[in-house]
């Protein structure tokens, strides 16, 4: 095996892509030798590994070239980070504020203040909340991650609800009927804690 089969396999085992490897391979390989040829035809001189080197050395690093035919490089890309933020916004103050409440609720009836079954309550409700906090980032970023590769773009491009922006549109009075998102968040956190009283009581 001479160099440039050996760079084409660690460009290869760099590449994320399961799909369309061998193509890419094929493909940088007949690029790489032509190339070659090129510079034989030159220069004159033979092929050689010293030659072979020096081509290798400008084209770039294995990693350097895999990452290029790479379309995502990223978890979450920027046209659904915003809605993965919006998301993130909701859910876990919801989460954390219901368990906080439920955490306080067994505390205040189960146990007498200030025993050690108080403080044992405490301790592990605040842990349980720690830990649903994790998980249910997890999830989302999980779910995101799936989306953003699952997804077709103009679908994508729906949740980004890229406009035209009009800087007009700044000397605009606000509508007064207009529903605030962080209303429309407290009404969603308050709703959850009453629900979760009223399922605990």
């Amino acid at each position: 095996m001479n160099l440039i089969d050996r760079y084409v396999t660690e460009v290869g085992k760099n590449l994320p892509l399961l799909k369309g490897r061998e193509d890419i391979e094929k493909e940088l390989r007949s690029t790489l030798e032509d190339m070659l040829e090129d510079r034989v035809e030159q220069t004159g001189h033979l092929r050689d590994e010293a030659m072979e080197i020096e081509l290798l050395k400008e084209y770039g690093s294995p990693q350097k070239v895999a990452a290029t035919y790479n379309p995502h490089p990223y978890l979450i890309g920027p046209r659904l980070f915003p809605f993965f933020l919006m998301v993130l916004k909701i859910v876990i103050p919801v989460l954390v504020t219901v368990l906080l409440v439920l955490t306080g609720i067994r505390a205040a009836t189960d146990t007498p203040f200030m025993g050690m079954d108080f403080v044992n309550i405490v301790g592990k409700g605040l842990g349980g909340i720690v830990s649903a906090a994790i998980t249910a980032f997890g999830n989302i970023v999980l779910v995101f991650v799936i989306l953003e590769r699952v997804l077709p773009d103009k679908e994508i491009g729906d949740f980004s609800d890229e406009k035209e922006w009009d800087p007009a549109s700044l000397a605009e009075e606000p509508d007064p009927d207009t529903v605030k998102r962080s209303d429309l968040i407290a009404e969603i956190v308050f709703t959850f804690v009453g629900l979760a009283i009223l399922n605990y009581s």
